[in-house]
């Protein structure tokens, strides 16, 4: 968790705001909720095609999976 830290401003020459300073803990906890959010917005996207593939069975569970590649290996 963050905790506020005082605000740094690049000013123009009226003093109006133009950028903001910010530390690296800040900056990187910024980017992180940022992929997060994509990543949500994926996972929305994606999940009602996935429930519908599950709902009609065109699936592969993981022991099939790992069968097939385990079979595919040994014929190399």
């Amino acid at each position: 968790m963050l905790t506020a830290k005082r605000k740094r401003f690049i000013v123009d020459e009226n003093g109006k705001p133009q950028s903001i300073i910010l530390d690296i803990e800040t900056y990187n906890h910024m980017l992180e909720l940022i992929e997060d959010n994509e990543d949500v917005k994926e996972y929305k996207k994606a999940k009602p095609k996935v429930d519908a593939s599950i709902k009609a069975g065109d699936y592969v569970t993981l022991k099939e999976f790992q069968k097939h590649r385990s079979q595919k290996k040994n014929a190399v």
